[in-house]
């Protein structure tokens, strides 16, 4: 049994969709949407990107609403299921309208789960185990190329599950104090990673919803996506990533909403309308000095497998008492005894000590030891560690603007 039809019947899967797959179908779109205004926009960015592979896209918008829903929003999502009926459409666009859905279950998680189940079905039916599932927003805008180039990046390498290059649009923020916010916020997504990165962290990825793709085999084979009210794309990707089936793909780009909004828990919405409305601060970060701690610490890999008593006694304080916080003896020992080499050593490690635990220990040691840093001074000082000749700017546009290069692969 493949492990898609496995998947389909472990979960009891039932299909919400009538009108069959079309005939050489390679990607699907899902889309959640949840009283959505700017759904036509994106609509419009995949059928023109899609237009190099005419009749091998379909998208699936999930409308979904919970069972306590405001009024008003409800209304909203009938009024788009009204214009999904009448659209006149370039590729297939299918439509799940799920209402009333009980509050521990509503979010966008479990409704980015219901489109992707329903796709891997729609594979499945064409005998096809290795189409291609993407991942959108309904607020999102992807450039002309983005299915070519997720194409050409399976034909490059054979990892299942890849992150897609994002980069929010400023042109459409409303005044400087938008701008402001959502320059902060993205540069604070890509100095996390690329901190991740200095100090030696193999599986750092950015973890958008809206910025992924998965083979539909893939995706089943590791027990689909969380149920999550947010967050499901991180926990999503994370189960690929240590597993070492991530691959970035950096030739296209992907252009989430910097709007403002109150309808998820956490994410770039939040996050605007949190900074907009004076309840949080965008201008502080994690600190430096924690990844600087924590490249120490992976620099001791080699010791950790070598040494048969190693010690952290060599490591700063706020290591030490994070280590201990974890159990990492018992960690360390139980990873020792079941590898027969370093390099099966170092997977493990990595297995264990995920971006779960790196969240954690960049919390332990903001919380405990060094506070948080300003986010521009931090970035300026984490690019020159990254780059030469040395970069000396503070102006946090030209900053975000560095990273972006560096991301996209031409800023070294």
């Amino acid at each position: 049994m493949s492990s898609i039809k496995d998947y389909l019947r472990k979960t009891n899967f039932k299909p919400r969709l009538s009108a069959d797959p079309v005939d050489h179908l390679k990607f699907i779109v899902v889309i959640p949407c949840h009283d959505e205004p700017d759904l036509e926009a994106t609509l419009q960015s995949l059928e023109l990107a899609a237009r190099p592979y005419h009749g091998a896209v379909e998208i699936i918008v999930v409308i979904n609403d919970a069972i306590h829903q405001q009024p008003e929003v409800i209304i909203r999502n009938k009024q788009t299921v009204e214009y999904l009926e009448t659209r006149k459409n370039e590729v297939p666009v299918h439509f799940i309208y799920e209402t009333g859905i009980l509050s521990k279950k509503a979010g966008v998680g479990y409704a980015r789960k219901i489109g992707m189940d329903e796709g891997i079905y729609r594979f499945d039916l064409m005998g096809t185990t290795d189409g291609i599932l993407c991942s959108m927003d309904a607020d999102t805008i992807v450039e002309a190329n983005y299915f070519t180039a997720i194409a050409e990046a399976y034909a490059q390498n054979n990892r299942p599950c890849k992150t897609i290059y994002f980069e929010h649009d400023l042109a459409l923020t409303i005044g400087s104090a938008h701008l402001q916010a959502i320059t902060h916020y993205e540069l604070h997504l890509r100095y996390y990673i690329n901190a991740l990165r200095y100090a030696g962290f193999p599986h750092a990825y950015q973890t958008l919803g809206s910025a992924f793709c998965v083979q539909a085999n893939a995706y089943a084979a590791l027990g689909g996506m969380p149920q999550r009210q947010a967050g499901e794309d991180f926990y999503f990707i994370h189960k690929f990533s240590i597993n070492d089936q991530v691959s970035e793909i950096n030739s296209t780009t992907v252009k989430p909403s910097s709007r403002r909004s109150h309808r998820v828990p956490f994410g770039t919405g939040r996050a605007v309308e949190q900074a907009l409305s004076h309840k949080s601060e965008l201008t502080m970060t994690y600190p430096l000095k924690a990844f600087e701690d924590l490249k120490r610490l992976l620099s001791e890999l080699p010791s950790m497998y070598q040494e048969q008593y190693w010690s952290p006694r060599s490591l700063n304080e706020s290591t030490q008492a994070f280590l201990t916080s974890i159990e990492f003896d018992r960690i360390l020992k139980e990873l020792k005894s079941n590898t027969s080499n370093f390099k099966s050593f170092v997977k493990r490690f990595f297995q264990n000590i995920d971006a779960f635990i790196m969240m954690k220990y960049v919390h332990f040691l903001r919380d405990n030891y060094y506070g948080t840093d300003d986010l521009v001074k931090a970035s300026e000082r984490l690019l020159n560690l990254l780059k030469n000749p040395l970069f000396n700017d503070f102006d946090p546009l030209v900053i975000l603007d560095e990273y972006r290069k560096l991301d996209r692969g031409d800023g070294l």
